[in-house]
């Protein structure tokens, strides 16, 4: 392990939490079993995503909602597409650029994997409102 000492871990997570936005508790778990895999991920993950490119990070977080309506179904794909509609609205990204970026997977993916993204969508609308 490159990554032992609990303090690491914890500021690893830290890390998480402030360039994503949140840490799911399997996210926490492989941290504290596997950091030097996190370490690994991680990278990756900030190279795809949040990397300066032709394509925009909000762009980016657009194709990634897509992508978890379609593997469809599961509370677990409800809190990720939840957590990527986040981000791409504190990215920039218009409720209506979402929504229909979700009425184009109709035709690719069919009616299911709308109704998931309108789902979450709805629910962050929500709970937005309720936090302002």
């Amino acid at each position: 392990d490159i990554l032992v000492d609990s303090a690491e871990k914890q500021a690893l997570i830290d890390q998480m939490q402030a360039d994503r936005g949140w840490v799911l508790p399997e996210q926490e778990f492989y941290i504290n079993k596997d950091p030097e895999y996190h370490v690994r991920q991680s990278a990756l993950y900030n190279h795809v995503i949040k990397r300066e490119g032709a394509l925009s990070e909000k762009f980016r977080e657009m194709i990634i909602i897509s992508a978890l309506c379609v593997r469809l179904p599961g509370i677990e794909t409800e809190t990720y597409v939840k957590n990527h509609m986040r981000q791409a609205l504190d990215l920039g990204a218009t409720e209506e650029e979402i929504f229909e970026g979700v009425q184009c997977l109709f035709f690719p993916a069919g009616g299911p994997s709308v109704m998931m993204g309108m789902k979450c969508l709805n629910a962050v609308l929500e709970e937005r409102k309720a936090s302002s």
